[in-house]
């Protein structure tokens, strides 16, 4: 992994509302290999992911240390996703990082912070 084949990347749990940041050679894949044997117990979506190897996912973690759930997986939170881009500059989001960007794996959720469900922030 730490040939410049792989990839740093980014996934969100829908349901928990966290964020995992890891390293694999095929991050895609990584996703559906994943299924439910994590660490939330969910299939996470994938967001994006950039060229890097341990030492970028390293040093993510540790930036993002004080946002840390457990293991690789932090909150969403808007501090987050501004180290995240500016850490990333280079990344390819699947979406774009816009407030209201509709999620394009299952169209139901946006983008605030991170991904968001619209059912969270409806007002009644």
């Amino acid at each position: 992994m730490r040939a410049p084949n792989g990839y740093v990347y980014v996934l969100r749990a829908v349901r928990s509302e966290l964020l995992k940041v890891g390293c694999s050679v095929a991050p895609e894949l990584r996703v559906s290999d994943m299924g439910v044997r994590n660490q939330v117990g969910e299939r996470p979506l994938f967001l994006g992911k950039v060229r890097g190897n341990y030492g970028l996912e390293r040093t993510l973690h540790l930036a993002l240390g004080p946002w840390r759930v457990k293991g690789e997986w932090f909150e969403d939170r808007a501090e987050v996703w501004a180290t995240l881009r500016e850490m990333m500059p280079k990344a390819d989001w699947v979406a774009p990082l816009d407030r209201g960007t509709v999620c394009p794996t299952c169209g139901q959720h946006t983008l605030a912070s991170g991904w968001k469900n619209p059912q969270d922030t409806a007002v009644a």
